[in-house]
């Protein structure tokens, strides 16, 4: 009985925990394709006239829509990822009929204006669409003495008090609240093994 309920909470919580693994790489591929995409819009130049150029960016510009596509249709992003892929989906759809009209543009060599979204407008659209990238599990020091333990450096025991007292005199007094002091903790800690 008590083997059966075991194996019943293991199975849910392997499931949750692929659910979870899951939702954590749709963040990381959404944020990478997002930051790819406004690296590629940042560089799109509205009166290219390379048509070859052009042709290369729709193709990545396609890759980038399949990704984020396949993934939605895969349920690969927690609902408000979701949300934020669907609006970049269309922000990437913009670009890409703004690309393709300036190809028939250059292509047969109009002086037209194009009737298409600028690229300014979808830049402003996707500066709006912010997605956190999953953090790496960060320890958080309850102080300084402490974090120099955990990143093995041998303390003497004549310099233990000092270490306290500059965690307390400089530290924590620069710090302006325990989430602030958590951080320069880890900065410090970077820095540390940086170092090495």
């Amino acid at each position: 009985m008590f083997y059966e309920a075991l194996t019943v909470v293991a199975n849910k919580l392997d499931g949750k925990g692929q659910e979870y693994q899951e939702y954590s790489k749709g963040d990381d591929e959404l944020a990478n394709l997002l930051d790819e995409f406004k690296q590629k819009l940042g560089t799109y130049n509205e009166y290219e006239e390379d048509s070859e150029r052009l042709v290369n960016t729709i193709v990545m510009l396609k890759r980038i829509y399949k990704e984020i596509e396949g993934r939605i249709k895969r349920r690969g992003f927690k609902k408000e990822s979701e949300l934020k892929a669907k609006e970049l989906l269309i922000n990437v759809g913009d670009l890409e009929k703004t690309i393709q009209a300036r190809i028939k543009v250059v292509t047969e060599n109009k002086e037209q204006r194009q009737k298409t979204i600028s690229k300014a407008d979808i830049a402003n659209k996707t500066s709006t669409i912010e997605v956190n990238k999953p953090l790496e599990e960060v320890k958080n020091y309850d102080n300084f003495y402490d974090l120099l333990v955990d990143i093995d450096i041998k303390i003497d025991n004549n310099l233990t008090d000092i270490i306290y007292l500059i965690d307390e005199m400089f530290i924590q007094r620069v710090a302006q609240s325990k989430a602030d002091y958590y951080q320069l903790l880890q900065q410090f800690k970077e820095r540390a093994q940086d170092n090495e």
